[in-house]
C-alpha cells in the first residue's frame, strides 16, 4: 500500500462510525478508504447501470402501453364485427320475408303456365348469382 503521509483527525457521528465498521478491512484506516474508494469508483458505475435499468423499464411501459392501445382498438374492431354480423343478419332475414311474400303475390294472381315461365327465370337467375360467387 502507498505510504500514508496525510494525518487527519475527524469527528463523525455513531451511525457513520458503524457503516465504516461495516467494510472490508483489518483496521479503521482500510476499512475507510474501502468505503471512500467503494463512494468514488463504483458509485458512479452503479448509477450508470440503474439508469439503464430505469431506460429499460421506460421502454417496456412504452411497449406494453402500445400494446395495451392494440388490444383496445383489435376489442373494437371484433365489437364492429359482430355488429356487423347482426345487421347481416336482420338483412337477410327481412330479404327472405320480401321474396316469400312477392312468390306468395305471384302465385295467388298467375295462372300455372305463367308461374312454371316465372319458376325457370328465378331458377336460371340464382343459378347464375351461384356461378359468379365462385
Amino acid at each position: 500500500m502507498a505510504q500514508k503521509n496525510n494525518i487527519r483527525s475527524i469527528r463523525f457521528s455513531d451511525e457513520l462510525a458503524e457503516l465504516i465498521d461495516r467494510q472490508a478491512g483489518d483496521t479503521f484506516t482500510a476499512k475507510f478508504e474501502t468505503l471512500i474508494t467503494r463512494c468514488v469508483w463504483e458509485l458512479p458505475k452503479k448509477e450508470e447501470q440503474l439508469a439503464d435499468i430505469q431506460r429499460r423499464i421506460d421502454q417496456e411501459r412504452e411497449r406494453l402501453f402500445n400494446l395495451q392501445e392494440a388490444t383496445k382498438e383489435l376489442r373494437q374492431l371484433e365489437q364492429d364485427i359482430q355488429s356487423a354480423q347482426r345487421c347481416f343478419a336482420i338483412v337477410e332475414q327481412r330479404a327472405k320475408a320480401i321474396a316469400e311474400a312477392a312468390e306468395q303475390d305471384v302465385t295467388q294472381s298467375s295462372s300455372p303456365a305463367q308461374l312454371e315461365t316465372r319458376h325457370d327465370c328465378v331458377t336460371k337467375g340464382r343459378k347464375r348469382n351461384a356461378s359468379k360467387k365462385l
